[in-house]
């Protein structure tokens, strides 16, 4: 029960369970982390114009290029309708700007237009505190490109 049926990457129960477990390590040892959360832009409507099925497979696709971009110890879930999140362990400030511009880079040449946000764990507020930041910064973005695009 902890895969996302739809598109086979983690769900939202595991990743409760794994950002509280990498805390516990990130506390342990000392390592850094960083934490993405990932939108889809106007599922809603694809979904109205073009129906489910082609929302669908909007969100397999999305599952694939995060999937095909990330690192082989990161953790990447679906939590809900059209998001997704990342959990990159043992990575600095650097590794997730460069993981950034990847993931930028990927979803540039799939077409598919995404809002993005990341946050650093900081060992005095831990990965939750991260994980609401790179949440606010993915609606910060998603309002960004709204706004450019009026």
């Amino acid at each position: 029960a902890f895969r996302d049926g739809l598109t086979g990457l983690y769900n939202r129960r595991a990743w409760d369970e794994f950002i509280n477990n990498e805390e516990e390590r990130c506390k342990r040892y000392g390592h850094p982390a960083a934490v993405f959360f990932i939108d889809i832009n106007n599922l809603k409507k694809v979904n109205d114009s073009l129906g489910h099925g082609v929302g669908d497979q909007l969100i397999q696709q999305t599952a694939n290029v995060l999937s095909d971009t990330v690192r082989s110890n990161d953790i990447v879930a679906r939590i809900g309708g059209d998001g997704f999140v990342i959990l990159s362990r043992e990575t600095n400030k650097a590794g997730a700007e460069r993981l950034l511009n990847r993931i930028i880079e990927a979803f540039a040449q799939a077409k598919i237009s995404i809002a993005i946000g990341f946050s650093m764990r900081h060992p005095s507020r831990g990965l939750l505190f991260a994980a609401e930041q790179a949440d606010k910064k993915m609606f910060e973005h998603k309002r960004q490109i709204k706004s450019e695009c009026f």
